[in-house]
């Protein structure tokens, strides 16, 4: 059985909101995204490589998956697009949704 793996992106002061984007998720009023440069800091992409090891899986919800589809098969080749454009994805939706990055299967 494997196990499910967590990986929050949260401030020092404990915000829990989108790290790439200033306007990446602003539901309910929150208006702090865009705190990190997800993507552009090699120490974190080395950082987060190193977690994920070579065998995993990435779980995901509807509106998460399709803002990672948004960025990341454009960006041009390095540790971290790669990993997100060939890993398995998996998709938590009560919508029925069509998933057209490579890897994707439906819950």
């Amino acid at each position: 059985m494997s196990k499910v793996v967590a990986i929050e992106h949260v401030t020092l002061d404990g915000v829990m909101q989108g790290p790439a984007r200033p306007d990446e998720d602003r539901r309910d009023g929150l208006e702090y995204g865009g705190w990190a440069m997800a993507g552009n800091d090699p120490k974190m992409q080395e950082v987060i490589g190193a977690s994920v090891g070579s065998s995993w899986s990435l779980l995901v919800g509807r509106v998460t998956y399709e803002d990672l589809y948004g960025f990341w098969p454009k960006q041009p080749s390095n540790l971290m697009t790669d990993m997100l454009n060939n890993v398995e994805k998996f998709v938590a939706s009560t919508t029925q949704i069509g998933l057209p990055w490579q890897n994707s299967t439906l819950l």
